[in-house]
């Protein structure tokens, strides 16, 4: 019997024994496990030095493991690091309820020489091992909880260092972590990144807690390993972060956000190094922005982008893709004294741009990108441009980039203006168009350009070439030659000074010049020429008419015109030939012009005619000057008569001194004469004769006439600036058919207003036109 309770006694003893030996031993199982896991991780040098503080709690004090690759060594430290667990399902799974580690480190130093990176064998990683729903089915513990955790990956020298610093927390359904970024101790910022088992992935880069960069989505590993995401970037945030990442790359500032969507895939044996998983990335996405840069220059401080597209990569290839009716908006535009309220930008054709960003961030130098499909073409929309109280509106511009270097900077296209609509103060314009094409290189810009007007015979071609290192522009235009007739009809709706009375019979004008612009300041030079022109004044008729000047602006404000007129008929009731002269005119900066005329010849009545050269200022003209005239025939002036019968010979000469000044015209002591005699020979007609038998002094007279050999013509004229015309004229000699030879003197003298007498003739004349179209056949 007493056998029997020993028998039971022990029976009842071996399990508490048991379990007391087993809780005794949990240190050394769980010490075991993990060090057989680790094992089986391929760590090598593993310490872990564990106490036990409860029954179901585990302090690691220390830990400690290393691991060798071909190309990498591993070390791993941490410490203090609790383990809390439920012995029954540690037993049954070898895994505890929750590892916490405050802080940890891991240095990941890449292994072999420090040779050139290009020559550098890279570290692949096997991806689908590395995907969520491998690993968390791998992990010791139920939840993880990492408070400090410090990766350094340690390149070569040739090679920048990475700092990651963070924590994260890892159970059952999710891993999330915090880290921060750092390049060879230039802070990045921070990254969020979450996953599931089901390999939900989710990545935000942060600034202050602000997230610019996240994508979300989800891995997948068949043939390779996929991430379809979609992607929003905050451009603002990105700039930023840009500048710390690539402190080489100059950008301006900008906001708004581009999203994507899309895949990355990578094959299942990953590069580690950027370069190598950069060659390695094949992408496929779409995208829009809507996003604003600002800071570009003074004259554009914010640019609004609205744009669409796609954007791919491969081998290290980025291609993209900017579609149709995407647009740029520049709001507003800041010009000198010009007020321009916005230019949109608007694409007629897509835009490919590639880039090869092999290489990038080993040389810390942006990628030079290059234009596939060209040419580029587009709309540029402008609001009215105004300037004072000039206002221009202008149609939807054309444009087109035809060849683009972006290495070279060299850019060729054209430009053009349909139709821009000029508003003038109580002045009419007409409308014009240009066309241009343009050449852009380093330092210069070219361009050669069609400018036309609508609705006149206008059209300039020209060429610019600017001197970027130099501020400066040079110009050259032409003018394709014009036909004058009817031009006057053509430009009086917007020339309202085009006098009524000149019409434009015949002839071409010619124009051509060169400029330049250099520190805001104009200078120009032009020629002009009108050649085989026929005009009209009223009932003054000129014939032959030519010019030809050449003209210069300063950059001093100054102005100079010089000149020469022909001219080869002039009727007007009195037929003068050949007229010439030359002339300059001058303007200073302070607007003072004067007018220079050189002598005027011309050719009337058979004789010659000079005018002596004067120089007078425009704002209060003061004009001294002669007529001369030289031998004038007689016969011809008699013909102006148009008196039947009447005829002569002789010739005069003569001189009138004439002046213009505020108080008007003046002629004073002008004489005419004919110095070697001469004939006069009156014939009349019978109505005449019958009238002149009825008045015996006319009878006298005519048969004088008849044969009047007179030895002395004198006219002399005074003029005063009212009007009033003073004429003296002498007739003496004699005739030798007549009252025996006897001599006579006719002296008469005639007192008139002649602008008075001129409006009684031009009356006269007016009246009998209308009776003559009323009366007339």
């Amino acid at each position: 019997m007493r056998r029997l309770y020993i028998s039971l006694a022990i029976l009842i003893l071996l399990p508490v024994l048991l379990v007391v030996a087993l809780y005794a031993a949990t240190p050394y199982i769980v010490q075991w496990g993990g060090s057989r896991w680790l094992a089986e991780q391929n760590f090598q040098n593993v310490v872990l030095d564990m106490e036990r503080p409860g029954w179901n709690r585990l302090t690691v004090k220390r830990f400690m493991a290393d691991i060798e690759t071909e190309t990498a060594h591993v070390s791993v430290s941490a410490g203090p690091l609790t383990i809390e667990y439920t012995p029954l399902t540690l037993w049954a799974s070898q895994k505890v309820d929750l590892v916490e580690l405050p802080q940890s480190s891991i240095r990941i130093q890449i292994t072999g020489s420090s040779q050139d990176e290009s020559t550098q064998p890279d570290v692949y990683l096997n991806l689908p091992e590395l995907l969520p729903a491998a690993w968390f089915v791998l992990l010791p513990s139920k939840q993880i909880r990492v408070g400090e955790m410090n990766l350094l990956v340690d390149y070569p020298e040739s090679q920048s260092d990475w700092t990651l610093s963070g924590a994260f927390l890892i159970d059952d359904k999710q891993f999330y972590s915090r880290v921060r970024f750092k390049r060879d101790e230039q802070d990045l910022g921070w990254s969020d990144l979450e996953l599931t088992p089901e390999n939900h992935f989710n990545f935000r880069l942060l600034q202050e807690d602000s997230p610019f960069v996240v994508i979300d989505g989800n891995l997948r590993a068949e043939k390779n390993v996929s991430l379809h995401a979609n992607q929003v970037i905050d451009l603002g945030g990105l700039r930023a972060w840009l500048d710390r990442f690539m402190p080489t790359l100059s950008l301006p500032a900008a906001s708004g956000s581009v999203s994507t969507r899309g895949t990355f895939v990578l094959p299942l044996k990953a590069a580690l190094s950027p370069e190598g998983m950069l060659s390695q990335l094949v992408a496929n996405h779409s995208y829009t922005t809507q996003s604003t840069v600002t800071g570009i220059s003074d004259e554009l401080p914010a640019l609004a982008l609205n744009a669409a597209g796609q954007l791919e990569l491969a081998a290290g290839n980025l291609a993209l893709k900017v579609a149709q009716k995407s647009s740029v908006k520049a709001a507003p535009v800041v010009l000198p004294n010009i007020r321009l309220a916005n230019v949109d930008l608007v694409l007629d054709r897509p835009i490919n741009v590639s880039v090869n960003l092999n290489g990038m961030t080993r040389a810390n130098t942006p990628p030079v990108p290059t234009l596939d499909n060209l040419p580029i073409r587009g709309q540029l929309h402008l609001t009215s441009i105004q300037r004072g109280d000039i206002r221009a509106a202008i149609s939807p511009i054309q444009f087109s980039v035809d060849s683009a270097d972006l290495v070279q900077h060299l850019y060729k296209g054209t430009l053009e203006l349909p139709e821009v609509a000029v508003t003038l103060p109580d002045h009419k314009v007409p409308n014009l168009a240009l066309k241009t094409q343009f050449s852009i290189s380093p330092g210069e810009a070219t361009t050669r350009f069609t400018l036309l007007t609508k609705g006149l015979p206008i059209k300039v071609n020209g060429t610019t070439a600017t001197s970027l290192k130099k501020g400066r522009t040079d110009l050259t235009w032409t003018l394709a030659s014009v036909r004058l007739a009817g031009l006057d009809d053509t430009l009086r709706p917007y020339a309202k000074q085009i006098p009524p009375e000149l019409s434009l019979l015949d002839g071409r004008f010619d124009h051509n010049g060169v400029g330049s612009v250099q520190n805001g300041k104009l200078s120009l030079t032009f020629w002009n020429a009108v050649n085989g022109a026929d005009a009209a004044w009223g009932k003054t008729v000129l014939r032959g008419i030519g010019w030809q000047s050449s003209s210069r602006y300063s950059a001093s404000g100054a102005f100079s015109d010089k000149g020469a007129l022909t001219v080869g008929s002039l009727f007007g009731g009195v037929e003068i030939d050949n007229i010439s002269t030359r002339y300059s005119f001058r303007q200073t900066p302070k607007g003072t012009r004067t007018v220079s005329v050189a002598p005027v010849s011309a050719e009337m009545l058979g004789g010659d005619i000079r005018v002596d050269g004067f120089k007078t200022a425009l704002q209060s003209p003061d004009i001294s000057t002669s007529v001369t005239v030289e031998q004038l025939d007689v016969a011809k002036i008699l013909e102006l008569e148009q008196q039947k019968g009447l005829s002569g010979s002789g010739q005069m000469s003569g001189r009138f001194p004439f002046r213009y000044n505020a108080e008007g015209a003046s002629v004073n002591d002008g004489r005419l004469t004919a110095p070697e005699g001469g004939v006069i020979r009156f014939q009349p007609d019978a109505a005449v004769a019958a009238y002149a038998a009825t008045n015996p002094a006319l009878g006298m007279a005519l048969g004088a006439l008849e044969n009047f050999q007179y030895d002395t013509l004198d006219i002399k004229l005074n003029y005063q600036p009212d009007g009033t015309a003073l004429l003296n004229t002498r007739l003496k000699g004699r005739n030798p058919d007549w009252n025996n030879g006897h001599p006579v003197d006719f002296t008469i003298n005639v007192e008139e207003n002649i602008p008075d007498l001129v409006r009684t003739l031009q009356f006269a004349d007016q009246l009998t036109e209308k009776l003559e179209k009323r009366y007339g056949d």
